[in-house]
This record gives structure tokens, C-alpha cells and sequence, in this order.
């Protein structure tokens, strides 16, 4: 994690902690990174979409219980991410932001 993100990392950690009253384990890896000044946000939303399913496709459906989210899953999450997560995958998911916010608007006019 690069310094500009590590104090924000630590304090999102302890809300997290705070929320689930558990010890959460911080963990620094790499993740895909946008090859522009402005996708940041669109990545993060995309890595975090994909988390919540990898999170219910490999703990929840499968029941485990005491499962928690130790290095090894981890580290395969972000392989499969990083696999999956291209340039043409973002812009794809950048045009289906769209269509919902244009949609929204347009059902607010009515």
C-alpha cells in the first residue's frame, strides 16, 4: 500500500473492527491499479463489487462458518481479480454506471 493510503487503510481498519466487534486482520497486497488520473474511483468500485461475490462465493455457499479471511484467500481473491479486471472489463462497467444514473434521471422527470 503506498503511504498516501496507509493512514487512511488504518483508519477505515478500526471502523471495521469497531462495526464487527472481531479482530480483523489488516492486510497490504496489490491490487489492480487504473492506468489513468481518473479511474481511481471507478476501480474501487469495480474490486469491491468483486469482493462482495468472491466473499459469498467462497464463504458463504460454502458454509464456513469459522472461515476468515486469512492471507491464502485472500491472496486468491487477488488473483482472480486481477485476471478478470481489464481496461475494456472497467469501461464496461463505467457505461453500465451510466445507463443507471441517465435511467434515474430520467425516471425523476416523470
Amino acid at each position: 500500500m503506498s503511504l498516501s493510503n496507509d493512514r487512511t487503510a488504518k483508519e477505515m481498519h478500526k471502523k471495521f473492527q469497531a462495526f464487527f466487534h472481531d479482530n480483523i486482520n489488516l492486510i497490504n497486497t496489490r491490487c489492480p491499479q487504473q492506468k489513468n488520473a481518473f479511474d481511481c474511483g471507478l476501480y474501487v468500485i469495480v474490486i469491491v463489487e468483486e469482493f462482495k461475490r468472491f466473499i459469498y462465493e467462497n464463504c458463504i455457499l460454502k458454509k464456513f462458518d469459522d472461515q476468515k479471511l486469512d492471507k491464502d484467500l485472500f491472496e486468491k481473491f487477488i488473483n482472480e481479480i486481477s485476471q478478470c479486471m481489464t481496461s475494456e472489463s472497467v469501461n464496461q462497467r463505467r457505461k453500465q454506471l451510466k445507463a443507471i444514473l441517465e435511467s434515474m434521471r430520467t425516471d425523476r422527470k416523470k
